[in-house]
């Protein structure tokens, strides 16, 4: 049986409402569909078992116009600035979702890789790098550390992703950087190895197309 991968592409959406629409997503029957969007204004996801950052720090970022959000997967806090942000969501076990987590990682981080790999950046997933880390190791940010899932270029965390199931559906998200920021705790980015911006829709199209084939 053959599915569909469905593509959506939405502007910068607010904190609350990218992840509000992502959980519809995870609940909404239907073939597949890849969503690739923004954050406007830029927002700072907590794990889904992450506390809440003391004072002192939530304070910095809300000095800043960042919303702080908590997402539905775990791991470590993200700030969404200057990035892709894409979900894919579907039947758990089918397509896309196929196999364990590696496998749909693998399956989504090979399609951004190649896609990034004709803009002209060569990537590599960061095979050296610890699988897990216990809860209490973990950096309070996401991209302050890689995992062997990450997609990494010229020795910077570019690519990470995180995932859900529940109710026999799957939800899978992340970031793809393009340029850092202070408080983001993630290197150079996409366009700053690069030195030029990329054409965003382009990248996107052929994610799509490597993940649809």
């Amino acid at each position: 049986m053959t599915a569909t991968l469905r593509l959506v592409r939405h502007r910068p959406g607010s904190p609350p409402w990218n992840m509000a629409v992502d959980e519809a997503l995870l609940m909404t029957p239907g073939d597949p569909l890849l969503r690739f969007y923004g954050w406007k204004p830029f927002g700072l996801s907590l794990g889904h078992f992450q506390p809440t950052p003391e004072p002192e720090l939530a304070a910095r970022y809300e000095a800043e116009d960042i919303v702080i959000v908590r997402r539905l997967t775990g791991g470590g806090a993200i700030l969404h600035a200057h990035e892709i942000t894409y979900s894919l969501s579907g039947a758990d076990g089918r397509g896309p979702f196929r196999g364990g987590v590696e496998a749909s990682y693998g399956l989504v981080h090979d399609a951004i890789a190649e896609a990034l790999g004709a803009e002209g950046l060569r990537t590599s997933a960061a095979r050296e790098a610890p699988r897990a880390l216990r809860r209490s190791e973990q950096p309070f940010l996401c991209f302050a550390r890689s995992t062997a899932l990450d997609l990494v270029a010229e020795g910077s965390k570019i690519v990470g992703s995180a995932k859900r199931r529940r109710g026999g559906r799957a939800l899978q998200h992340g970031s793809i950087i393009l340029r850092g920021h202070p408080l983001g705790g993630a290197g150079p980015g996409v366009e700053e190895i690069l030195g030029r911006p990329i054409d965003l829709e382009r990248l996107q199209d052929r994610v799509a197309e490597g993940l649809a084939n």
